[in-house]
């Protein structure tokens, strides 16, 4: 090839790779564009995924909040049940029910049983989010929430168990367990629970807009960089064709055209070319043409010298491997006399000093001498360097061709040498020169030295076996080497001719057993094979039964000596055979074909049996002998009855069957009925029978009968199941056609069925499942009301969130709400939504027949119903009116009125609406007020109407520091009636409580505005005095003192004696905040009056 072809050819070339290389971009640009979208739908699937988790989290603590509070409301045990299998479904002790991250508590609630089935998924919700791949961070947040609501539970666990107490304690312990429920503690802690999951909110939104913000740069990235790379290979495919062109010297028609001349045998004559295109393809085909023509009287003489030597090689072939056995699987071993071969390669040693070792596949030596001392005692014992001669016995040694060897350093830096040793041309092991140095090449000392110490070999032993290891000439090993692959050549054919003799003499003593076995074999066989068969002479004597003979008639050759025999058992007649038919038999020398004949069996069963007859010639005691066959055809029979029992039953099921079945014979412009099932009736007023041999066009109106035959043929030319609706004088029908292939005939099979009750179930599904999803927004919104409810302090706060949810969920509809206050006989309207207002701002509870009857009043048409008296206006449409009643105390009204009229069920789909967002509104409002009614009762002292000792503990650290704030003074005062005990002991506890009662009264008039008095506990009680100074309070306090030393009390129709109070004062320092310890010098400067004689005020300090 010239400089000039050469040229062509590489700038092809190059412009050819250059454009597979653009290639290969644009699929990698595109693989890369289509991956980074889907990062983007990955990164709103997980982020979906997530929001659900962490919303079942906050879900289930809402739940259990919601199930804790009804129990402590109602004392329902079925609450305290749903709040157990609440926290079995989040620990992974119950089963997750389907879809638990959709509405299913409140479902449950509305009418006590699970609005889905169990799954078989048991798993701890905790462990799930692990598995949904969050980051650490985020899955700590969840953990966190996750803690807090655990530690919640606690506290809901307490208040239910108050909730159950009994006894005269159990209202005021019921008291407890709804405060400890709706107070604020329990409001902090669940936003301990909220806080968290805040934040994984916000963490998981900006990894989202991070992830898709990422996958946005890319995906813009890679839609440039694709379309950037479909813009190069236009261009580059351009050029490579007009290289391409150069390089052809013509058209690639034209090119192609010259080849396949080529390719059919034409070599002459020779292509004209021109001068210029001398390098191109079309140039190269004229000299290939040229160079073929001369190959092709070469190949000639050389396929015929070939000829002649095949023939010669396959003479001697043919006399050494008959058989022609697997060498392959013989090792060298198998083939090796190891004493003989060991014993001269000792001699060998002897006189040339020169080691050899004959070694397998497998790296077993087999034949080893002269073997050197750094071998035997130092790499061949230590485990690397003995895997390393290993490695170069098996590995290293590979890949040497027959009659050559291959010098090699091994990992142990010595020199070894292999030449294989092949068996029939299949490599059994190598002959090896190994651990010597060439003496031109002198060992590196140090690196033995550094392998020594590596492998923990004495150093100097180790380097005194590497000075006696050979230093041969290169020519020295040559020859030897020219030797051993001579050797091993030698001894690789006589062992393939040994292996040949041996195979040999195997094959004779092969052929001898099996002459001598023929006979037996075939009578085995006779009496072996599964089939029929009895050979007899003329005479009907029977000479052998077959097995399968006994095996289906039950008789043995003992049974049956002659034919006769046979013939009495099998057919009840004794008979034998007919000379003549035994003549004719002999005379055409054929098998004759007997017929069926019904046998009885040796057990008494029936058979049914075809006979055939075959003479075999005079091949015992010179008689003639006949073989007999028969074939056992009684299951064929009973096939045959059960296939016209099958069509007879296909019959039957077409006459009755519920589908409309047929089958057809289909061609390209007919189809035409087959079979057709009676039931067509129904369809198209024609039975199934009379529609066979009927077409389309016979059945069915013109244009619907073309697309029947058109799919019809369609089924069968492509062989395609084919699915289908189709519509017939209103009625719908699936149907599905498939081909079968019987007889050459091009046949469709099909069914019909009338599925239009089906679509309109359908229909009526998909109406169903627009009110789930309605119900679903609607649950969604009542669950934020009364999430939102239960975070209400003031029924200010919750009277804005009622009407805020209930102008969403009752959308169209006006509405308000009216509560009772107080004792107040009217109801005033705190709550409005919607754009009428229908009832006035206040209005008496006689007016409105809900509250009268108590329940529901439904007013589905105005007009012609009794409607309530406290319109504004009267309705127009339809209204409803909902009694908020709790354990029979009624709190108000909740009145619904619709802007359009409703009727029927229309109308009647907003009563469950009704009920649950009235229920809600009652319970949320039932406690604010219980929560209010607790906080009064938390702070105050029944009995004196004084603030209580968990008041006086909240509030004075807090006076204490408010003071500090403002720089006022402060004093606290404890006072204790003297000789109270005694009073009581002489008078009664319930005169003790009525002087208690009085001083209450007493001390509530004398304070001051800002001032508290508290009952410390028992006879004691406490003032916090603020602004007050040491002076100023010892003046105001001995004349509470004197006061109460002057009241009266009549009890019982009796003067009560004069009562006198000693008074303990302390003022708090500068900077003190200790309130305990200030209530302790107080309460010491009482000590010092009551030991100082008791009716007197002291000063702490003075």
């Amino acid at each position: 090839m010239t400089l000039t072809s050469q040229h062509r050819l590489s700038r092809f070339s190059h412009h050819l790779w250059l454009t597979a290389g653009l290639f290969v971009a644009l699929a990698i640009a595109f693989v890369l564009y289509v991956h980074s979208e889907k990062q983007i739908d990955r990164a709103h699937d997980l982020r979906h995924q997530s929001f659900l988790l962490a919303d079942e989290l906050r879900q289930s603590s809402d739940d259990l909040t919601r199930m804790a509070r009804s129990y402590v409301v109602t004392g329902n045990p079925v609450y305290q049940k749903y709040y157990q299998d609440i926290l079995d479904i989040r620990e992974g002790r119950q089963p997750r029910p389907q879809e638990y991250q959709s509405i299913y508590w409140d479902l449950v609630l509305a009418d006590g049983q699970p609005p889905r089935p169990a799954s078989p998924q048991t798993i701890a919700l905790l462990e799930l989010m692990r598995q949904t791949g969050f980051t650490e961070q985020e899955f700590q947040k969840l953990a966190d929430a996750k803690a807090s609501s655990d530690a919640l539970t606690a506290t809901e666990r307490e208040a239910m168990q108050l909730a159950q107490s009994t006894g005269p304690e159990a209202e005021a312990d019921r008291a407890k367990a709804r405060l400890m429920l709706y107070g604020d503690r329990y409001h902090q802690a669940k936003a301990t629970i909220m806080q968290p999951i805040a934040e994984f909110y916000r963490l998981m939104d900006q990894r989202t807009l991070d992830a898709v913000h990422t996958a946005e740069t890319r995906a813009t990235a890679f839609r440039f960089l694709l379309i950037g790379c479909g813009i190069a290979v236009l261009l580059m495919l351009w050029r490579v064709y007009t290289a391409l062109r150069g390089t052809l010297g013509g058209s690639v028609d034209a090119v192609y055209a010259q080849i396949a001349q080529i390719g059919d045998g034409d070599l002459s004559p020779a292509i004209p070319i021109k001068a210029e295109l001398e390098h191109t393809v079309l140039g190269w085909l004229s000299a290939t043409r040229a160079k073929l023509n001369r190959m092709d009287r070469e190949r000639q003489q050389v396929a015929e010298a070939l000829r002649v030597s095949e023939t010669r090689v396959r003479m001697k072939l043919d006399s050494i491997l008959s058989p022609n056995g697997d060498l392959g699987v013989l090792e060298l071993a198998d083939v090796l006399d190891i004493p003989a071969i060991q014993a001269t390669m000792d001699e060998f040693f002897k006189l040339t000093h020169i080691g050899i070792g004959i070694i397998d596949l497998k790296g077993q030596v087999l034949v080893g001498t002269g073997w050197q001392d750094i071998c035997v005692q130092f790499h061949r014992v230590q485990p690397q360097t003995c895997r390393n001669c290993v490695e170069s016995d098996i590995a290293l040694s590979r890949g040497v061709a027959p009659g050559t060897f291959k010098v090699y350093r091994c990992k142990n830096q010595m020199y070894d040498i292999a030449t294989p040793i092949m068996v029939g041309g299949q490599h059994l092991g190598n002959v090896f020169l190994g651990q010597f140095f060439f003496d031109d090449e002198p060992p590196n000392r140090e690196q033995f030295r550094a392998q020594a110490q590596h492998y923990g070999f004495d150093e100097a032993e180790y380097l005194a076996a590497l000075d006696r290891a050979p230093r041969w000439s290169r020519e020295k090993v040559n020859t030897a080497m020219t030797f051993y692959t001579q050797f091993a050549h030698l001894f690789s054919a006589v062992n393939y001719s040994n292996l040949q003799l041996a195979r040999s003499v195997a094959e004779r003593d092969d052929l001898l057993n099996a002459l001598q076995d023929s006979e037996a074999r075939f009578r085995r066989a006779m009496e072996e094979i599964p089939v029929p068969i009895m050979i007899h002479d003329e005479d009907d004597r029977i000479l052998q039964l077959s097995k399968g003979w006994t095996r289906y008639s039950g008789y043995t050759l003992a049974d049956l000596p002659t034919l006769g025999d046979w013939t009495e058992r099998a057919y009840g007649a004794r008979t034998g055979s007919e000379k003549d038919y035994i003549d004719r038999l002999f005379l055409i020398d054929a098998t004759m074909n007997n017929g069926e004949w019904i046998v009885t069996a040796k057990d008494g069963s029936k058979r049914i049996w075809e006979f055939q007859t075959t003479p075999l010639g005079r091949i015992h005691q010179d008689k003639r002998v006949l073989l007999s066959l028969a074939v056992d055809i009684t299951e064929r029979k009973q096939a045959e009855a059960a296939l016209r029992e099958s069509n007879e039953l296909l019959s039957l099921f077409l006459q009755h069957s519920p589908l409309f079945t047929y089958i057809k014979v289909v061609t390209a412009t007919e189809s035409r009925v087959l079979k057709a099932s009676e039931n067509f009736q129904e369809m198209i007023g024609i039975p199934g029978s009379e529609l066979v041999g009927k077409t389309m066009e016979d059945l069915f109106p013109a244009e619907f009968a073309a697309k029947i035959t058109a799919d019809d043929w369609a089924v069968v030319s492509s062989g395609q199941t084919l699915e289908l609706n189709e519509h017939l004088n209103g009625r719908t029908y699936t149907t599905l056609k498939f081909p079968l292939a019987l007889g050459g005939r091009s046949l469709l099979a099909g069914y019909t069925i009338d599925i239009t009750e089906r679509k309109q179930i359908e229909e009526a599904l998909r109406v169903s499942l627009a009110d789930v999803k309605r119900h679903d927004a609607q649950m969604i919104v009542l669950n934020r009301m009364n999430d939102l409810l239960l975070s209400c302090e003031t029924r200010a706060e919750a009277y804005e969130v009622i009407a805020s949810s209930a102008g969403t969920l009752f959308a169209g509809c006006a509405g308000s709400l009216a509560m009772r206050e107080a004792t107040a006989p009217e109801l005033r309207v705190v709550a409005t939504w919607g754009d009428a207002d229908a009832l006035p701002t206040t209005f008496p509870t006689h007016q409105c027949w809900a509250l009268r009857r108590g329940e529901l009043y439904e007013v589905a048409d105005p007009a012609h119903r009794v409607h309530c008296q406290h319109f504004a206006t009267p309705p127009q449409y339809a209204y409803w009116c909902i009694p908020l009643t709790v354990r029979g105390e009624n709190l108000g009204l909740l009145h619904v009125s619709t802007a359009t009229a409703l009727a029927g069920d229309a109308l009647q789909e907003w009563r469950p609406l009704l009920m649950k967002v009235s229920g809600s509104i009652k319970l949320a409002l039932s406690n604010l007020k219980l929560q209010e009614a607790l906080r009064e009762q938390a702070i105050h002292d029944v009995l004196t109407g004084l603030f209580n000792r968990r008041y006086l503990d909240e509030t004075l650290p807090r006076e204490l520091r408010r003071c500090q704030r403002s720089g006022e003074p402060l004093a606290v005062a404890m006072l204790d009636l003297d000789h109270f005990k005694g009073f009581n002991d002489t008078y009664g506890h319930e005169a003790g409580d009525a002087i208690l009662r009085t001083v209450g009264e007493l001390l509530w008039r004398s304070l001051r505005a800002g001032d508290l008095a508290c009952r410390y506990g028992g006879e004691e009680l406490t003032l916090i005095l603020p602004g007050a100074t040491a002076d100023q309070a010892r003046t105001r306090l001995d004349g509470l003192r004197q006061a109460i030393m002057q009241l009266r009390l009549l009890y019982q129709g009796s003067e009560l004696p004069a009562i006198t109070v000693s008074i303990g004062i302390a003022v708090a320092g500068q900077w003190e905040t200790n309130a305990t310890a200030l209530l302790g010098r107080a309460d010491a400067a009482l000590y010092r009056a009551k030991e100082s004689g008791r009716n007197r005020v002291m000063i702490a300090g003075a």
